[in-house]
């Protein structure tokens, strides 16, 4: 089950998104990536884990519209863009099967789990970065250092134990709804931060989403 998890929610992600971001805006990668709760909960229906329930189904994908809203930019698109949004897609499925798989882990400890499932994709990542080309062309400043501790701690480590809690205590539909907040938050530290435009469609987007998830939960609880 370990080798599973690493393999669907660390190693195909980490390479796919990487390879499919390179092409296509941020904005166009998060939207693919929103598509992973869709996957979780038709995954669930098929394995008979979970009832097929339409406004569940709706709010998710009011939730994906949302994002659509915040996060659209029109781009042309060529057969190298169609390549980035399938690898995306797999992306999101892969992410969508890792937490289908966390509900039959068993120890209550989650950052057990998340230790044995980074080791085990680590342990699978260094083969294939050996092969990779400029693999160990390193010119990194301690700006970009800093980064990638921080990347690693915070975003992977952290984030991956968060998840494990998210799906034990909750359902792994519920955990993957964090998808929907990630460009949401993203989209508003742009604005405090950064100092971006507040739009309309941010506005917009932002609500719509967070309704989104107020009617998922409203029917999770009903």
């Amino acid at each position: 089950m370990y080798i599973l998890i690493a393999i669907f929610e660390v190693v195909i992600p980490f390479i796919f998104i990487v390879q499919g971001q390179r092409y296509i805006s941020s904005g166009m990668a998060s939207i693919i990536i929103a598509l992973t709760p869709v996957f979780t909960l038709f995954i669930l229906i098929l394995i008979r884990q979970r009832k097929f329930n339409l406004v569940e189904i709706l709010a998710l994908i009011l939730g994906i519209f949302g994002i659509v809203i915040l996060s659209w930019n029109p781009e042309k698109l060529g057969l190298v863009e169609y390549v980035s949004l399938g690898l995306l897609l797999i992306a999101s499925l892969s992410f969508a099967i890792s937490l289908v798989l966390m509900q039959n882990l068993q120890d209550d400890v989650p950052i057990h789990h998340m230790r044995n499932v980074l080791s085990i994709a680590t342990i699978i990542l260094i083969p294939i970065t050996i092969f990779s080309s400029n693999t160990f062309t390193l010119h990194f400043d301690s700006l970009q250092w800093s980064s990638l501790i921080i990347l690693g701690l915070v975003h992977s480590a952290l984030a991956y134990v968060i998840y494990n809690i998210l799906v034990r205590q909750y359902d792994a539909v519920f955990a993957s709804l964090s998808n929907y907040i990630v460009p949401v938050v993203g989209v508003l530290l742009g604005v405090l931060i950064l100092h971006e435009h507040l739009t309309l469609n941010i506005i917009i987007g932002s609500a719509v989403v967070l309704l989104s998830l107020i009617i998922s939960q409203q029917v999770k609880s009903g």
